[in-house]
């Protein structure tokens, strides 16, 4: 799907520069392209580096390579002092560290979607993953064969606001 989208806006994009079309009325917004593309080369990095270089088994779980977690305990130390500094920061590391740890066992025995009762913290719930699944990466081959995939379908896609895909790649 990662790959789909990328081939998807470089086909897009390249229809754009090659009809004249302004990119800044018919294209995403250069922050979303930005955006977009970080998304994308960050997962391909992410199994990128879980499949040649992370020894042992460790599942690839996208959600912990956020910044959620981070902006959780920055909030969880904003409750404690409202303008910290550093010093106040490293003080109230012992605070923060069970301010935290009750807001996952709080989310852990809880149900989320029962009403709004709070925050609900959820990135360390893995309930019902197969981590066995994400710790299993395909080979080079057939990454290469998804990629092909990829690009026909997102070609099948540009085919269908009547764009012949091939002639945008070969400009």
């Amino acid at each position: 799907m990662v790959l789909q989208a990328w081939y998807f806006l470089d086909s897009w994009e390249a229809f754009l520069n090659h009809s004249g079309y302004k990119k800044a009325q018919y294209f995403l917004s250069c922050e979303a392209v930005d955006i977009a593309q970080i998304i994308i080369k960050g997962y391909i990095s992410l199994v990128i580096i879980h499949c040649d270089h992370v020894a042992g088994l460790v599942p690839l779980i996208p959600w912990l390579h956020s910044s959620e977690a981070c902006e959780h305990v920055f909030s969880e130390a904003h409750q404690v002092v409202k303008d910290f500094t550093l010093l106040d920061f490293i003080y109230m590391v012992p605070k923060l560290h069970i301010g935290l740890h009750q807001a996952i066992l709080c989310a852990l025995a809880s149900d989320p979607k029962a009403h709004a009762s709070g925050y609900c913290h959820t990135y360390f719930n893995h309930t019902g993953i197969n981590l066995q699944a994400l710790v299993t990466f395909p080979s080079d081959d057939k990454i290469n064969k998804a990629a092909q995939i990829a690009a026909e379908e997102a070609d099948s896609l540009v085919a269908l606001l009547s764009i012949v895909p091939g002639q945008l790649h070969c400009l």
